[in-house]
């Protein structure tokens, strides 16, 4: 069975779309680079288009790589895929990760994968999950003792007793790889909150119509910060979510949005020390109101408005 396209193609300028489509399924995109660093694939396309650059002085016009962007319903095949984008969503450290991808391409509904194609592997992953209906699994319950170890202050364990002991809190599962275009985020977060709204009405039970209604997310990410700031010292979002006033550098455009309106938040070094020149890698956890979900989305029309 055909996987179902979820939303219209998100597509840069260059070659074919579908020449751009079979290159991609051949020589793929490794992903378990996410947003942690860049892939060699990378890597290797920027040393080329270097030397395109230089052909260019000498007067020959060359392609630009052209990949076409497509949401699709999670399925069995993306299992591996999806465990191989997740495989850093904890800092590294082990936890029930079969279990949880698993989770995610159960729950067809709600979530999608981002390919260059239907064939491809998955480039990136966005779905929610409530933890009060996975609250006995063990991915709820490891991601709840690793967030406890890496916020030990008073503030932060009181909000993480709120988070995992509600019924009402969508724990957003979103990663994908740094090369993705920022352009994305728009219709990424449109569809999971459309498909969110969409689950509270349409699906078959009023247990399982309950289970997508939420009163805050839980968002956990990464972002970079200069040498010498010090909002990771602060844990308390209100009043000082300030893309300014915080220093912060972030991978994602919807993170920083997000953060602006977010009840709570707490960074945390990488256990992984990752350095971008002087900029140290940070874990960003959040929690967002739902009813501030509306105006992100319209930020991020704003942003990328064509």
């Amino acid at each position: 069975m055909a996987a179902e396209k979820k939303r219209p193609r998100i597509e840069t300028q260059g070659k074919d779309a579908e020449e751009s489509k079979r290159e991609a399924s051949d020589g793929g995109t490794d992903p378990t680079e996410t947003e942690e660093g860049e892939s060699e694939t990378n890597s290797e396309a920027e040393t080329e288009e270097d030397g395109e650059d230089r052909d260019g002085d000498d007067g020959v016009e060359q392609d630009h790589i052209d990949v076409d962007i497509e949401f699709y319903d999670p399925k069995e095949e993306d299992f591996l895929g999806i465990k191989s984008i997740l495989q850093l969503y904890m800092d590294g450290e082990p936890f029930s990760l079969s279990e949880l991808a698993d989770r995610i391409i159960q729950q067809k509904t709600v979530g999608s994968v981002v390919k260059t194609g239907e064939d491809g592997d998955p480039i990136g992953i966005i779905s929610v999950l409530n933890l009060h209906k996975h609250n006995k699994m063990a991915f709820v319950k490891e991601i709840e003792a690793h967030l406890r170890r890496k916020c030990p202050e008073k503030e932060s364990q009181q909000e993480l007793d709120k988070v995992f002991n509600a019924q009402e809190v969508g724990l957003v599962i979103s990663e994908r790889l740094l090369n993705c275009p920022p352009s994305m985020s728009a219709p990424l977060q449109d569809a999971i909150f459309d498909e969110i709204a969409w689950a509270t009405e349409d699906e078959p039970t009023e247990e399982l119509r309950k289970s997508f209604i939420f009163q805050k997310y839980l968002m956990i990410s990464r972002v970079y910060q200069p040498p010498g700031a010090n909002s990771a010292k602060r844990s308390h979002g209100s009043g000082i979510g300030t893309r300014k006033g915080n220093d912060l550098i972030f991978l994602r455009p919807e993170d920083e949005f997000f953060f602006e309106c977010c009840s709570w938040h707490k960074t945390y070094p990488c256990a992984r020390v990752e350095r971008e020149g002087d900029l140290q890698q940070l874990r960003l956890v959040m929690t967002v109101p739902a009813k501030k979900v509306d105006g992100v989305r319209s930020q991020l029309h704003h942003v990328f408005a064509t």
